[in-house]
């Protein structure tokens, strides 16, 4: 929850960090958080991705995102925040470094759909064998 604290207090404030951070730990279902499922480290590296763009910290930003795209394909989320921010700073400031965000990002869930395209050749497979 470190991570979530982070990039809500970045954004909104101590106390709004605070409140979020103790509401995502009561859930009801945030016992899961604690199991060997994959939305712990999705919900950890969304939060370090969201406070890494913020504080403009891109190759951080983009290896979280990463991260979160070899756990769940909702990371394409993170994929795009990490585009869409890193394009606006790096039109903005006229540099290039806010670009490797966007660069790094994709990896990971290109890196899942890699294995579905090579043998199955569809690389959506993952989104398939869900529906089945």
């Amino acid at each position: 929850m470190a991570a979530v604290y982070l990039a809500v207090r970045a954004v909104l404030g101590r106390e709004i960090a605070t409140a979020t951070s103790v509401l995502v730990c009561f859930l009801p279902t945030s016992y899961t958080l604690s199991m060997v499922y994959t939305g712990g480290i999705f919900i950890a590296s969304a939060g370090f991705c969201l406070y890494f763009l913020v504080r403009k910290k891109w190759e951080l930003a983009g290896l979280a995102a990463l991260l979160a795209g070899t756990t769940r394909s909702t990371a394409v989320v993170l994929i795009a925040c990490c585009f869409f921010e890193g394009v606006r700073v790096a039109l903005r400031d006229w540099s290039a470094r806010p670009l490797t965000a966007p660069l790094i990002a994709p990896l990971g869930l290109l890196g899942v759909m890699a294995p579905g395209w090579a043998r199955i050749g569809e690389p959506l497979a993952f989104v398939k064998a869900q529906e089945a």
